[in-house]
């Protein structure tokens, strides 16, 4: 795919700050959903922000031409999370830290079939 935007350098710095703007949106968008787990609930005011954010992560996306067939993006830009955070309060499953220890237990698993396999061919070779 050509894009004649990255022929430049000032293309390339431009296309840079358009997917620096879109990621501070999703970030945006996804510690506003967060406040349930600790206890939080939206007021009016984060309602607002939350829906401000949404929009502007929606167009934002829209403008760089990414793809929308993602059930996220239909879930997070279509309406679905915001009435989630509405009726219920906010996300409260969204923590990270189960996810980040299963990578690391999974990176463990991987280094140590890789170690294996790499003494099992040195018994071969013998």
């Amino acid at each position: 795919m050509h894009d004649p935007a990255l022929e430049t350098t000032k293309g390339i710095q431009q296309t840079i700050e358009d997917y620096k703007n879109l990621m501070g949106c999703l970030d945006a968008i996804w510690s506003a959903v967060r406040g349930l787990d600790l206890g939080l609930l939206p007021t009016p005011a984060d309602l607002v922000f939350l829906e401000k954010a949404i929009a502007e992560g929606k167009r934002r996306w829209l403008e760089l031409g990414l793809s929308t067939l993602q059930p996220k993006w239909h879930l997070t830009f279509d309406g679905h999370l915001l009435d989630c955070v509405k009726s219920c309060g906010g996300l409260a499953d969204k923590s990270d830290e189960a996810i980040e220890k299963g990578h690391q237990e999974w990176k463990r698993l991987q280094e140590r079939g890789v170690k294996s396999a790499i003494l099992n061919s040195n018994k071969s070779a013998s």
